[in-house]
C-alpha cells in the first residue's frame, strides 16, 4: 500500500492557525466541516489533524459535535479548540442526543455558515491536504449537483488494507441516483461526503418529519443525489476505520435490540423515500430492500427463530431466489457454514489477484 504513511501523518508538525488562514480570501467560511464524536478519544486527534492540514484558498470552519462522550474526547477537543479559536467551534452535549432519536448531523448543521458542508465522524480521518479544495472546485463546476464524494483507504485494527473502500470507477464520474440507491448505504464513505448547504436549508424548511426521523448516512447519499446525482472523484482522500472500537458498526453488531430497532427504521425510511419521490425509483429501492432482507437472513449471529419469523414476514418481497437461499442455505447451519467458507476463499483469491495485477 503506497497511498499514505500513517507514521508520517501523525508525526508531521501541525500548522499554526495564522499559517492556515494566510492563504484565505474572504472572512466568511465557505466550507463548514462537521465532525461528530462519541467516545472517540483514541481516534479524534487523527480527525482533527486531517482537518487542520487542509490547504485552501477559502476560509473553512470546523464544527465538532460531541454527543456526551464518557471518555476523554471532550478534553482533547477543547485543547485543540483553544489552540485554533477562530477555526474550531465546539458543541458539547450533556445528555446523549442519539439515544433520544436526534439526528446528529442535521442538528450540527444548524450551526454551519458555509455554502458547503463536509462530513467526517470522529473515528475516521482525512489524509489529503487538498481534499476540501478539490471537492469545492468540482462542485463549483457543477452548479446543480449537491453532493461530491471520493474513495477511501480502509484500515482494520490500524492495518492498511490492500483494496480501496468505495472506489466506484476508474477516473472521475458523475453518478445518477439509481446506483446510489442500489448501493444500500455503502456507496460512499461518510468522511468523503461534501454536500451543498442548500440541501440542509430545504430540509430545515420542510414541514414533514422525514429529515428529523430518518436522516442517517445512507439517506444523505440518496436525498442529496436526487437533484443532479453525485460527483465521484477517483482519489483516496480519507481513511475509513473498519469496526473501530466503540463505532456504531461495532455497537450494532453486538446489541441485537439496537440492530432490530435500526433494521425497522431502515426499511421504513426506504419505503417513505419511495413515497416522497413519487415512486420514481421503486425498482432501485426494492433492490435495496431485498438486499437488506438477505443480509438479515444471512446473519447467523441472530437466533434462528427471529430469522425464520423475519423470512415469513417478508417472503413476498424476497422473491424466488430469496426463497431458494433461505431454504437451501440460510435455514440450514451446515450448508450455511460451507457457503460462507467458500465465499471467504473466493474473497481471498480476488484480493491476491488484485494485488498481483497492480
Amino acid at each position: 500500500m503506497t497511498y499514505f504513511n500513517i507514521n508520517n501523518f501523525r508525526n508531521s508538525i501541525l500548522p499554526e492557525e495564522k499559517h492556515i488562514t494566510k492563504s484565505w480570501t474572504g472572512s466568511t467560511a465557505l466550507v463548514s466541516v462537521i465532525c461528530t464524536t462519541y467516545n472517540h478519544a483514541a481516534y479524534v486527534e487523527d480527525a482533527l489533524r486531517g482537518f487542520l492540514t487542509q490547504q485552501t484558498t477559502f476560509p473553512f470552519e470546523i464544527i465538532v459535535h460531541d454527543d456526551a462522550s464518557t471518555d476523554d474526547t471532550q478534553s482533547i477537543v477543547r485543547a485543540y479548540a483553544l489552540a485554533y479559536p477562530n477555526i474550531i467551534k465546539t458543541i458539547f452535549q450533556h445528555q446523549n442526543q442519539h439515544s433520544q432519536g436526534v439526528k446528529i448531523i442535521m442538528s450540527a448543521a444548524k450551526y454551519a455558515v458555509g455554502d458547503f458542508i463536509a462530513l467526517c465522524e470522529g473515528d475516521d480521518y482525512w489524509i489529503d491536504n487538498e481534499k476540501l479544495q478539490t471537492q469545492v472546485d468540482a462542485l463549483l463546476m457543477l452548479p446543480k449537483c449537491e453532493m461530491c464524494f471520493h474513495s477511501a483507504v480502509v484500515t482494520k485494527k490500524e492495518v492498511i488494507q490492500d483494496a480501496l473502500f468505495c472506489r466506484r470507477s476508474r477516473g472521475n464520474h458523475h453518478f445518477i441516483v439509481g446506483p446510489i440507491i442500489r448501493g444500500g448505504g455503502s456507496f460512499m464513505p461518510t468522511a468523503s461526503m461534501m454536500i451543498r448547504k442548500s440541501f440542509f436549508d430545504r430540509a430545515f424548511a420542510d414541514q414533514g418529519t422525514f429529515y428529523k426521523r430518518y436522516m442517517t448516512g445512507y439517506f444523505y447519499q440518496i436525498h442529496c443525489s436526487l437533484e443532479d446525482g453525485a460527483y465521484y472523484i477517483d482519489r483516496p482522500m480519507s481513511v475509513y476505520r473498519s469496526f473501530s472500537e466503540g463505532s456504531w458498526t461495532q455497537r450494532i453488531s453486538q446489541d441485537l435490540t439496537m440492530y432490530r430497532r435500526w433494521l425497522l427504521n431502515y426499511l421504513e425510511s426506504l419505503r417513505e423515500t419511495d413515497k416522497m419521490t413519487g415512486h420514481a425509483y421503486s425498482d432501485d429501492i426494492m433492490i435495496s430492500i431485498r438486499r437488506c432482507h438477505l443480509s438479515v437472513l444471512n446473519k447467523d449471529t441472530i437466533d434462528m427463530a427471529f430469522r425464520r419469523d423475519y423470512f415469513n414476514q417478508y417472503r413476498n418481497e424476497l422473491g424466488f431466489w430469496g426463497e431458494i437461499l433461505w431454504y437451501g442455505v440460510f435455514s440450514m447451519p451446515t450448508n450455511h457454514a460451507v457457503v460462507r467458507r467458500i465465499r471467504t476463499l473466493i474473497q481471498m483469491l480476488r484480493k491476491q489477484l488484485t494485488k498481483f495485477g497492480r
